[in-house]
């Protein structure tokens, strides 16, 4: 009985042993996979972040192209510095439109209004377009002051002689929208 016991005694260390060794081997492995979690969680983390400001980023190259044209149309109802020879020949083709001869007498800024002196000679119907034609700019348009008159007007002997009625205006427009860069 003595050698059963004594094998019992040695199968139960045996037991507590591997069974130690066997928990010890879960936990180590249960730890291992806990830190690798963890490491990929962070990875992760990483790289969502990363992602997202890339997206934000992609996103906001593919907005700037996709507004391209919206930002011109926008820029197209302001009247830039630069672009002031460019308006004021707009505003001599409005007069040859309108079939009126246009000069601008002045130009000066203030703030953001752009500030116009123009002067006109055609018929009464003529002045009366090229204002229309004015006003319909894409911009604001406020006419400040608008002095209309006739005068007598020689006709050059070389196309017939005589004298007709011209109207002959004269008009300050104020223009909102000018941006001085």
């Amino acid at each position: 009985m003595n050698k059963n016991k004594q094998n019992t005694v040695t199968i139960l260390i045996l037991v507590i042993l591997l069974n130690s060794l066997l928990v010890g081997l879960y936990l180590y492995s249960f730890n291992k996979v806990k830190t690798k979690n963890e490491e990929a969680s962070v990875v992760s983390a990483e790289l969502q972040d990363y992602l997202s400001k890339e997206g934000k980023a992609n996103l906001l190259k593919s907005l700037v192209i996709k507004t391209t044209e919206d930002r011109k149309k926008v820029d197209s109802y302001f009247v830039f510095r630069d672009d002031i020879p460019k308006f004021a020949k707009e505003i001599e083709a409005l007069g040859k439109m309108s079939g009126t001869e246009v000069e601008i007498k002045g130009l000066r800024s203030a703030d953001n209004v752009l500030i116009l002196e123009i002067s006109s000679t055609g018929d009464f119907v003529n002045t009366i377009q090229l204002i229309s034609l004015i006003e319909s700019l894409p911009y604001k348009v406020e006419i400040t002051k608008a002095y209309i008159d006739n005068k007598e007007v020689k006709i050059p002997e070389e196309e017939g002689g005589g004298t007709t009625v011209a109207w002959k205006g004269n008009f300050n427009i104020n223009i909102t929208g000018f941006v001085a860069k």
